[in-house]
């Protein structure tokens, strides 16, 4: 038997495993949460789509947050706040986000680590409020304040002089600010 250089016989690869495929649907799926409407995006994330994409902007030009060779800053930001705001645990997320475990828990504490270094961003410092309660309460008086309730629960709350308040009791600093109210 005599073989011909022209010809070798052919070696069969198999395919080798690639994600390609499924990046339309990763795509489509965030799509689908956050760019139809406001109200998906509120019941999906619990922000509607312009809050949504400002703090992608924020988390991205300020916080550092950089998108990956397979996920976007999106789709990150949008893993954790499906997870947050429906009390997901990371399977659910990795099912609904087509991703594996450990994609959805790395990019979830980067982000949380990111939001953590922008704190100083998105929290506001307290600025004080003059106090405007129209009886001191050194003395130990009651001090009364006007509260709104539904129309079947008013009675509780009624003093005897008529009025719907509610009785606290307040700590304040030397700057006349709130430091702790308690209620009751």
């Amino acid at each position: 038997m005599v073989m011909s250089r022209d010809n070798p016989p052919r070696r069969v690869c198999p395919c080798r495993y690639t994600l390609n495929y499924r990046i339309s649907d990763q795509v489509r799926n965030l799509h689908r949460l956050v760019s139809l409407s406001d109200a998906s995006c509120l019941c999906n994330l619990w922000m509607d789509c312009n809050t949504f994409s400002r703090l992608c902007y924020l988390l991205e030009y300020f916080g550092g947050l950089l998108s990956t060779k397979h996920v976007t800053v999106a789709e990150q930001i949008a893993m954790l706040l499906s997870a947050i705001a429906h009390h997901k645990k990371n399977c659910v997320v990795n099912h609904d986000f087509l991703r594996p475990g450990r994609t959805v828990r790395k990019h979830f504490h980067a982000v949380l680590n990111n939001i953590y270094k922008m704190s100083h961003v998105f929290l506001a410092k307290a600025t004080p409020s003059p106090m405007t309660v129209q009886t001191p309460s050194r003395d130990g008086s009651r001090t009364f304040i006007d509260i709104r309730v539904p129309e079947h629960e008013k009675g509780r709350y009624r003093t005897r002089k008529g009025h719907v308040a509610v009785n606290v009791l307040g700590v304040c600093n030397p700057n006349l600010q709130f430091i702790y109210v308690l209620s009751g």
